[in-house]
């Protein structure tokens, strides 16, 4: 299976993809679905990829306009992934792939100051790892006002997301592909009330 970048700068691009035991890389129907609904919070967001396995999230992110990118996973064979696919954007790109441990290593990531779009995409199995972060981040200063989380889930936990309680977080908009699916949420204004600006369908 190819893994490219959608759209551009860098779009073509083919990117490395860890093994399957290291990595699940977002599909490509879901990346477009996913930027076609965010676009226009992408230029010159701060963006933030947790659980990145191959990156291709954030370095899509990247090559549409995002002004920085910070890519984390623990695994040794994501990482050598990640470090080759940043490599392959060269010069112009503000891109940094990190070893990251979850969920102590959090608060390292507040020297690369708050994050206006976050991308979370973690073993389908632990929810709870997603969840923790959104609910630990706004505390640890790592969200802009209004960030933007965009959470990549199966169909069940998406389920499970109706009428629950999502913190300091709002659901705006969601949307499932087969076995997968995914969550747009956006951290709610001083005051309790999500400024919700209008996503694309």
């Amino acid at each position: 299976m190819a893994l490219v970048i959608i759209a551009g700068r860098k779009k073509g691009l083919k990117l490395q993809i860890p093994p399957p035991s290291a990595a699940r890389p977002t599909a490509a129907i879901v990346r477009e679905a996913v930027f076609s609904m965010i676009a226009a919070r992408v230029p010159g967001a701060r963006a933030l990829d947790l659980f990145a396995g191959s990156g291709a999230m954030g370095l899509e992110a990247a090559s549409r306009g995002a002004g920085s990118v910070v890519l984390c996973d623990r695994n040794p064979e994501s990482l050598k992934a990640l470090r080759k696919n940043v490599s392959l954007f060269g010069d112009g790109f503000v891109a940094k792939a990190l070893e990251l441990s979850f969920p102590e290593g959090y608060p390292a990531l507040k020297r690369y100051g708050a994050f206006d779009l976050i991308f979370l995409d973690p073993p389908y199995g632990d929810p709870e790892a997603a969840s923790g972060f959104l609910a630990s981040a706004p505390g640890l200063g790592l969200c802009a006002p209004e960030a933007l989380a965009v959470w990549e889930m199966s169909p069940q936990t998406l389920k499970s997301l109706d009428g629950a309680d999502t913190g300091a977080f709002a659901l705006v908009k969601s949307r499932a592909w087969g076995a997968r699916a995914a969550a747009i949420l956006e951290l709610k204004a001083t005051g309790g009330s999500s400024r919700q600006y209008p996503l694309a369908d």
